[in-house]
């Protein structure tokens, strides 16, 4: 069975050979088919160096939402340490992973203060663009020449994904698409869109199936990085594999933010307890944020009447952004980590502590939405999504302004103190 894994692995790196030279830019989400993507890449790379003059810069982007699982991010950073260390020593400096983030004010909680955005909905899911697609935008703008972009989408992952694939498709000169097996793995093209440059985007492993995608990420160490393999994100996806008999067994977990309410179910986070009991303080937070955001009974309450729009509200009032910064000054306290992108960029940092500082002077608001949130609740005990256990609003609630006062101030002495280093 490892003969046949090590065989796909090697058609799958065919594939980078009918790649046109220029600029390859390389998307990287830390999951498991972008992973799988850079280290066919970089060994790809170490193999022709020689052979592809034509390949000007090799570019692999990381776009840090600043909301990221804990462990996600750390494996994320780790991997784009390793890839810079791993070009500099072996690739002559060919390869350069960057890590790009969201515009200064549009990060979550600028956006949720300063312009009063509830949570995000499927119906208003205004945190893609900001948080992934313009960053790379802007990169992709500075860029001098002939864009490539690769990433690591498989026709697989989701019917709407295959069709959009096979809509845009471009047909390469070696080879034909229709259906396959991933046995030929063929190079899977389309035509860029929503990036704003004319560029093709090529997706080396479009073709393989998730099980194989685990069985080739389980079978090898990083070729980056020999002295680690990966293991880690089997553990975090929950994924079990035999290599012998070229089994796997798997939960469906995927990831996004850990604020991420688009998403009525939360299966990463939930998923994440298991291996991590603090992670249960973003579960609950993310299922808070929803309930004053987009619960029907709370909407009159912290969201300001708007008659033109659909439902009849719009932004978050001065109560649901008091309750939020509650929430915020909880996470910052109890578990810092969660907000660790924050706290490595000045810019986004002061943001923060701008906030903060605010709303310390509005004590008497923020003591005045908890007793709001909590006479709400206890009137529709039961008809609210979210539950007693674990209600964070619901336990200060309970507190006095001085206890409340306490929290954003031992929150932004947080902030002003922790000085994380930059990778």
């Amino acid at each position: 069975m490892i003969k046949s894994i090590l065989r796909i692995r090697e058609r799958v790196l065919e594939n980078f050979a009918e790649i046109p030279g220029g600029y390859w830019v390389v998307g990287f989400s830390g999951g498991k088919d972008s992973s799988l993507l850079v280290d066919l890449l970089v060994e790809y790379l170490h193999r022709n160096i020689h052979l592809r003059k034509d390949i000007e810069k090799v570019f692999v982007l990381y776009s840090d939402t600043l909301l990221e699982y804990p462990p996600l991010r750390e494996y994320a950073y780790e991997v784009i340490e390793a890839l810079n260390v791993f070009s500099r020593n072996e690739l002559n400096g060919l390869l350069k992973a960057i890590v790009l983030k969201p515009k200064t004010g549009e990060d979550y909680f600028s956006l949720c203060f300063n312009r009063g955005y509830p949570a995000p909905h499927r119906r208003f899911r205004w945190c893609t663009d900001r948080f992934k697609i313009r960053p790379v935008k802007e990169f992709l703008r500075k860029i001098k020449g002939e864009i490539i972009i690769i990433n690591g989408s498989r026709l697989e992952e989701s019917t709407n994904r295959a069709k959009s694939l096979k809509k845009y498709a471009v047909k390469l000169k070696y080879r034909t698409f229709g259906e396959t097996t991933s046995e030929q793995a063929p190079l899977f093209a389309v035509k860029s869109r929503g990036f704003g440059v004319n560029a093709i985007v090529y997706s080396p492993i479009a073709y393989l199936k998730e099980d194989e995608v685990w069985l080739l990420l389980a079978a090898s160490k990083r070729y980056y990085d020999k002295s680690k393999d990966y293991s880690i994100l089997l553990k975090l996806y929950g994924v079990k594999v035999d290599l012998n008999k070229g089994k796997v067994r798997r939960k469906g977990v995927r990831f996004g933010c850990w604020l991420c309410t688009v998403a009525s179910k939360d299966k990463s986070g939930n998923h994440l307890v298991l291996l991590d009991p603090k992670i249960r303080l973003l579960v609950t937070t993310r299922r808070l944020l929803m309930e004053i955001s987009h619960d029907h009974n709370l909407k009159p309450y912290f969201r300001e009447k708007d008659p033109r729009r659909k439902g009849g509200y719009s932004r978050l009032n001065i109560y649901g952004r008091s309750l939020v910064t509650i929430l915020l000054s909880y996470i910052i306290v109890h578990y810092p980590d969660a907000l660790k992108s924050y706290l490595i960029y000045e810019d986004l940092k002061k943001s923060l502590i701008e906030i903060l500082g605010y709303f310390i002077s509005k004590e008497g608001v923020l003591y005045e939405a908890l007793q709001m949130y909590r006479r709400v609740h206890n009137s529709l005990k039961g008809d609210l999504k979210g539950k007693d256990q674990d209600n964070i609003l619901l336990s200060i609630s309970f507190k006095n302004v001085k206890y409340i006062n306490c929290l954003l101030q031992k929150a932004l002495y947080i902030l002003r103190s922790r000085n994380e280093i930059t990778y």
